[in-house]
């Protein structure tokens, strides 16, 4: 590895390796390598090797877990704009041809297998779209209905497009000016249509599949249904977070929300139904735990309800 200069293709072995040695229990090993680590963060590209050791399946889950965490801080430490208008030397580790080359492999990191490692990547691409879109990032949302559509018979895959999205959305709708809460209600109007359908679909599919679920915790439809219930529990969320977030003053989102109660509620009852019989089958600890997150997620659709406003007293004390 070249001492000065960007890195390149070349240099991720050397990352990878650089990486093994700061999880040594060797002290003198794990410290030196965690100094070279340090240095690496200045040079140009460093985060594109660390995207390329979290994508390659053959490097271990604790290296690939280290990668996301640094790049994790990496990004957001460095990545907004206003610190390159400042002059910061850090923050020229990003170059625009970087950044382009990264938003185009978060977008397939998004299918990692390791769930932990999915969250991690979530965070990462929630953090670069909280800065870079619209302006820099125009096609985000594109780009995120296209995986869906692409994956749409995957339900672990889907689920990890969802998570990407909750993730997105739940930054976006953090930001506080005037003119990004008008941006958000215009990706509400872009995407509320397209969750709802999936949302309402999404119902249907674990109703179904709730039987053949239930009748006994290690078969293969009941991990099926685990992945059905987490993805319907992702989109729920995303729903919400839409409905609250993304309609300012609009009363006819009370529609949309009491329907979201009402087909929870019919979840919730055609689960505990199946839970009387399903005890007999040995997985009745399983239901009332899906039973209680279904209750979770309906009861999160609404917003929290305001405090009420003091009461004005009539009469005033005397001074």
């Amino acid at each position: 590895m070249a001492s000065e200069g960007p890195l390149g293709p070349a240099d991720v072995e050397s990352v990878w390796l650089c990486m093994k040695a700061a999880l040594s229990h060797n002290d003198a090993e794990r410290r030196h390598a965690e100094a070279v680590l340090r240095a690496l963060e200045s040079r140009e590209n460093f985060c594109s090797c660390l995207v390329e050791v979290l994508g390659h399946r053959d490097v271990d889950d604790s290296a690939q877990w280290l990668a996301a965490v640094q790049l994790k801080n990496l990004v957001a430490r460095h990545w907004a704009r206003d610190r390159m208008a400042r002059g910061s030397t850090a923050a020229r580790t990003f170059s625009p041809e970087e950044r382009m080359h990264l938003r185009a492999k978060f977008m397939g990191l998004s299918a990692l297998r390791n769930a932990k490692l999915a969250v991690q990547v979530a965070l990462i691409f929630a953090k670069v779209a909280r800065h870079d879109y619209p302006d820099a990032w125009p096609s985000l949302f594109d780009d995120l209905l296209a995986k869906l559509h692409a994956h749409e018979g995957d339900v672990r895959l889907t689920s990890r497009t969802y998570l990407v999205l909750h993730h997105v959305l739940k930054e976006l709708a953090s930001k506080r000016l005037l003119a990004d809460q008008k941006r958000f209600e215009g990706v509400t109007e872009r995407l509320i249509d397209f969750v709802w359908a999936h949302w309402t679909g999404g119902v249907q599919a674990v109703l179904a599949a709730l039987p053949a679920g239930l009748e006994a915790a290690t078969s293969p439809a009941a991990a099926q249904l685990e992945l059905l219930l987490e993805q319907w529990m992702l989109v729920t969320k995303i729903l919400r977070r839409l409905l609250v977030n993304g309609f300012g003053k609009c009363a006819s989102v009370g529609s949309r929300i009491q329907a979201l109660r009402a087909r929870g509620r019919d979840t919730c009852v055609r689960a505990g139904t199946c839970a009387r019989w399903s005890r007999r089958s040995g997985c009745g600890a399983v239901c009332p735990r899906w039973r209680l997150r279904c209750r979770r997620c309906c009861s999160s659709a609404l917003p929290p309800p305001r405090p009420a406003a003091a009461a004005t007293p009539c009469w005033t004390s005397p001074r």
